[in-house]
């Protein structure tokens, strides 16, 4: 499967609130906040682990699909004051909780997922200068739904 590609003018959202069930239609309820000051976001999407089979019966070996893996979906953030998407995500960072989020691209085509952020680190920005960011890690907990 492709990954969906981040692209300028994206837009991610969070949402404390989780829908009902993992359909556009329950996503499109929630009620979503921003998460301004995103500078670079990684991949989303899902992968299959394989599995190799080697029979003693056989002349070859085969490849076969074992469990859906998620992708870890790295954010680097600059750091807004005040910013209330960025607030929320800091603090899901502190949760064992399942959050909703939405990746509104610039195309148009709108991403949906559940998932954990289970890092957030500060730092002073990489120029050295008195601008600070952030990279939150964001682990899939199932399938991306497309709308």
């Amino acid at each position: 499967m492709t990954s969906p590609q981040i692209t300028a003018g994206t837009k991610i959202y969070i949402s404390a609130s989780l829908p009902a069930l993992n359909a556009a239609a329950d996503f499109v309820l929630l009620p979503w906040t921003q998460i301004r000051g995103v500078r670079l976001a990684g991949e989303l999407g899902n992968v299959w682990e394989t599995r190799d089979d080697k029979l003693i019966d056989k002349k070859f070996g085969t490849r076969v699909k074992g469990v859906l893996m998620f992708n870890a979906l790295p954010l680097e953030i600059i750091l807004l004051a005040g910013d209330e998407g960025q607030a929320i995500l800091l603090n899901a960072s502190a949760l064992v909780a399942n959050y909703a989020f939405k990746i509104e691209r610039a195309d148009k085509g709108i991403r949906y997922f559940v998932a954990q952020v289970v890092t957030y680190v500060e730092s002073q920005g990489n120029d050295g200068k008195s601008l600070f960011d952030a990279v939150a890690s964001i682990e899939q907990q199932d399938v991306v739904v497309f709308a």
